[in-house]
């Protein structure tokens, strides 16, 4: 037992300081990395799919005119437009983008 409490008295001060160092240096990678990911800020691109960029702004144009469609149609059923319903909306937009990249290359192969 007294070996123990002699280890805890001489290292404690040791582990206190390595746990330290251990946080911090996990906390300063985690910052330069989320940093390094959002790059410069001015960046619009939401994905790339073989190699090919798909813009921000091309994309929530698109998804606002599919949403007013959808929105004039649920109106005209008499029904609500859901969260639910906007998010898949969303969903198959992107879908569609990702396909149409993908079978554009391979037809051009």
């Amino acid at each position: 037992m007294s070996v123990i409490q002699s280890i805890r008295e001489k290292y404690a001060k040791w582990a206190v300081i390595a746990i330290a160092v251990s946080l911090l240096g996990f906390i300063l990678t985690d910052y330069f990395q989320a940093k390094n990911r959002m790059g410069s800020g001015n960046s619009s691109t939401l994905g790339s799919v073989n190699g090919k960029k798909i813009d921000y702004i091309s994309f929530e144009t698109k998804l606002k005119a599919r949403d007013d469609q959808q929105e004039a149609a649920a109106q005209q059923q008499q029904q609500e437009y859901t969260e639910a319903q906007k998010h898949q909306t969303a969903e198959q937009l992107w879908n569609q983008e990702v396909e149409e990249i993908i079978m554009t290359s391979e037809i051009n192969k």
